[in-house]
């Protein structure tokens, strides 16, 4: 599972360059050598290597990864504006507003993280086209490991152009206006 953090494409007057809209995509991964070892050997690892494996998304683990990647790449990559409005959608574990995730959110620029309107995924600009777009490109590829799979995913998200990125928030515009 991915968490990926998408904004329209705009030009940024502060670095006087083009905002291409990507602030990154983030895996729901973790590599522990003592409790994910592979047991023994096999055609696609010797045994002992680490393993890469994919955990559950939790309140807690949602919390780790929105407050240790997500904001600081929001602050380090979005144009400079006084408040930024982070949708995330309402599944539950998403619908985390704890004092740390306040904090970490006013920490310099304001961010404000609401909820999606619940039962509407017309409103998730990612589910509209650019998940799409991720997996169009990343099968073309067949990866065999989830280290694999991440990069395959990660190098799919990174080759949107703005343009693609532009074009699903333009469909979203007009989902708005039915």
């Amino acid at each position: 599972m991915f968490l990926a953090a998408v904004a329209r494409p705009r030009f940024d007057s502060s670095r006087n360059r083009h905002f291409d809209g990507k602030i990154g995509i983030y895996p729901f991964t973790v590599q522990r050598a003592a409790q994910r070892a592979a047991q023994r050997n096999s055609r696609n690892r010797a045994a002992g290597t680490i393993v890469t494996r994919s955990v559950e998304v939790n309140r807690v683990t949602y919390k780790e990864k929105l407050i240790n990647n997500v904001l600081p790449d929001i602050r380090a990559k979005f144009p400079a504006v006084s408040t930024v409005f982070a949708q995330q959608d309402s599944a539950p574990g998403h619908r985390v507003m704890d004092p740390e995730i306040v904090a970490a959110a006013a920490q310099g620029r304001r961010i404000e993280l609401i909820n999606q309107p619940a039962n509407s995924p017309d409103m998730n600009v990612l589910d509209l086209g650019f998940f799409n777009s991720i997996q169009s490109l990343q099968d073309r590829t067949t990866p065999t490991t989830i280290d694999q799979l991440v990069a395959e995913v990660e190098r799919a998200f990174w080759a949107q152009s703005p343009g693609a990125v532009d074009r699903v928030w333009t469909t979203l515009q007009s989902v708005f206006r039915r």
